[in-house]
């Protein structure tokens, strides 16, 4: 829709410009006082017009560009929210390694490096994609650790809309029957 009004505003602009240049020569040419006025009338007329349509397509540009700024900057916290939250996971798969794998002593160390190294991880594109497991066993590789029963299966949650149902779904607990005569 914005392109369509961005060709009609154009078009439009250039036939009134076209036509104010017509009234423009006609008025400058003209010997009678009287048609002059009327000529010069329609020609401010005219050349404000062109002049709103010209204000009218720079307002349809600066909306399209902010638009375009909004999907970036959604694009941009939806990325930073994703980030977030793998770390988040990651972090806790591997502190729970660690603290379950190293003796006490060690577990403070490789804390404290698994955090490094998870640093490293989210800084590079490749942390966003693919299945979770894969940062978690390249991390606890490097710390020398192994793998944990549930690594198998990526934990991540589906999408919140996908979450919400599956909660939904989830036949409710068996209450104990209280009445009954056991």
């Amino acid at each position: 829709m914005t392109e369509r009004q961005g060709r009609v505003l154009s078009e439009l602009c250039d036939m009134g410009l076209e036509l104010t240049r017509k009234l423009h020569r006609m008025a400058m040419d003209c010997e009678d006082a009287e048609e002059a006025q009327r000529l010069a009338a329609a020609f401010h007329r005219l050349s404000r017009s062109v002049r709103q349509t010209l204000a009218l397509e720079a307002q349809l540009e600066r909306q399209a560009r902010r638009d375009l700024l909004e999907a970036e900057h959604r694009a941009e916290a939806a990325r930073a929210r994703r980030l977030e939250q793998r770390t988040d996971q990651a972090d806790a798969r591997l502190t729970r390694l660690i603290w379950t794998e190293a003796d006490p002593a060690e577990a403070y160390q490789l804390h404290r490096l698994m955090g490094v190294l998870l640093a490293d991880e989210a800084a590079q594109d490749r942390f966003l994609e693919g299945p979770l497991t894969a940062v978690i066993d390249r991390i606890r590789e490097d710390l020398g650790l192994g793998r944990e029963a549930e690594d198998d299966e990526d934990l991540e949650p589906p999408p919140l809309g996908d979450r919400e149902a599956a909660a939904g779904a989830r036949p409710p607990p068996r209450q104990p029957d209280l009445h009954s005569s056991a």
